[in-house]
């Protein structure tokens, strides 16, 4: 376990951070959050927001984790720098993120768009995430 002693705990918390940051402007009405409960069918007039307070809570934890793992590929593969940081997101994003995603979405009958929005929002964090651990490495 002294492997996690090693990861640079400061940069995993900013990570995350940046990565929740991006969830909320992603899912702003005006960017893609109208689209998004369009596809889910949900009237935001009639929306349940009992336990928000939890779920954002969960979905923070759930950022930290990925960014521990992105963390540890970053030190167990020795990256460093922007350009490195960009294909870790883009390799992470798309071929685990998206493609989860995609997976889910085939057997739950989703449409498709909604696969897009929640990849592009993942492809996108694991992006940021990535460049700041890659350059604060």
């Amino acid at each position: 376990m002294s492997f996690f002693s090693h990861l640079n705990w400061l940069a995993i918390v900013v990570a995350a951070a940046a990565y929740f940051a991006i969830g909320a402007i992603w899912y702003m009405p005006a960017v893609f959050g109208k689209k998004w409960m369009e596809l889910l069918k949900i009237d935001p007039t009639k929306m349940d927001r009992s336990g928000l307070g939890m779920m954002m809570a969960q979905s923070f934890v759930t950022t930290l984790i990925v960014c521990i793992g992105l963390a540890a590929l970053v030190q167990l593969i020795g990256l460093g720098g922007a350009m490195e940081g960009l294909k870790l997101g883009l390799l992470c994003g798309v071929c685990f993120a998206l493609c989860t995603n995609y997976i889910s979405s085939i057997y739950e009958k989703r449409p498709f768009g909604l696969v897009l929005i929640n990849g592009g929002y993942n492809i996108a964090g694991m992006v940021v995430a990535s460049l700041i651990l890659c350059v604060w490495s």
